[in-house]
């Protein structure tokens, strides 16, 4: 089985700054919109797609979990429904600790005889996003175990403490005390670090957002948010 499994494409798109991005990232009632300048061979409509921003301004980057909405041939239009990430591209940007990589795994969490199934969004060494979350409130211990198999990776991960809860998304941190769990999180984050750093990367274009952004048919762009 693949890390991210097979259908999953991973891109990387690098701007000078975080207010380039935000242009870029084109929000509508339902879903954001963003253009990539690049075609993967695997894409089709329908495909799911992780994006990770890089700014040479900031440390920080943001990954983006979306579908192919179309493809054109200067490039993939993608779709996600994370409003959110359009407000933190204008200004308000919170700041994380440590470099985050995206995921799309299953993990189990347990706490007593109960069991729940989230997906991991993406992972740092200190902590995760995790979606599909019910039932969880700031300030659970559970323990993690990995159901999507990697090679070279302990599916026990440890402890997790949950730091945020808020529409269905949850942010926990790992117990970094665990030598065990720092070994089996550290290998998983290496694993992730591997597979995406085979992403097809593309770097901003310097003539764009001198004036305006260049993204193709922007009548386009409402077309695809419907």
């Amino acid at each position: 089985m693949s890390l991210l499994a097979r259908s999953q494409i991973l891109l990387r798109y690098r701007f000078a700054a975080c207010a380039q991005a935000s242009r870029h990232y084109h929000v509508r009632e339902t879903s954001g919109l963003v253009f990539f300048p690049g075609i993967d061979k695997r894409a089709r409509p329908g495909a799911t797609a992780m994006l990770e921003l890089i700014f040479d301004d900031s440390d920080q980057t943001r990954i983006i979990t979306s579908e192919v909405a179309c493809i054109t041939g200067q490039g993939m239009w993608l779709r996600s429904p994370d409003l959110a990430l359009g407000r933190e591209l204008e200004g308000m940007m919170s700041q994380r600790k440590h470099r985050r990589l995206g995921a799309n795994l299953f993990l189990e969490l347990r706490h007593g005889a109960h069991r729940t199934l989230v997906t991991l969004r993406d992972l740092s060494l200190g902590g995760a996003a995790l979606g599909n979350v019910n039932g969880l409130g700031e300030g659970d211990t559970l323990s993690a175990r990995l159901l999507s198999p990697v090679t070279g990776v302990p599916a026990d991960l440890g402890s997790v403490t949950v730091m945020s809860v808020e529409n269905g998304k949850a942010g926990v941190r790992f117990d970094r005390a665990d030598p065990q769990a720092r070994l089996a999180v550290g290998r998983l984050y290496a694993a992730l670090d591997e597979a995406w750093s085979k992403a097809q990367s593309v770097v901003h274009q310097a003539a764009c957002c001198q004036e305006k952004c260049l993204d193709p048919s922007p009548d386009g762009i409402e077309l695809l948010a419907g």
